[in-house]
């Protein structure tokens, strides 16, 4: 099976486990690095609000919802 693009689909069972391939330890330093280029994209342009949305959604991936819903990003918002 071919997509649009004209290349081989995959299917879910060809694809490696993300668990297998990326350990606790790097899904720790991939979601701070998400978190503070979010805190960084929001200074640079507040108005953008998809940096905003960016930040909510590693915030909600962190299990911090109740600071998800905070529109600007603090310093108590994020512990690093």
């Amino acid at each position: 099976m071919q997509n649009s693009r004209g290349s081989a689909a995959t299917t879910a069972t060809s694809m490696s486990n993300y668990d297998d391939v990326i350990s606790t330890m790097e899904k720790a330093e991939i979601l701070h690095k998400a978190l503070v280029l979010g805190r960084l994209l929001i200074t640079i342009d507040d108005s953008n609000a998809t940096w905003h949305g960016m930040y909510a959604d590693v915030l909600i991936v962190k299990g911090k919802r109740d600071a998800a819903t905070n529109t600007v990003p603090t310093t108590d918002t994020v512990s690093f």
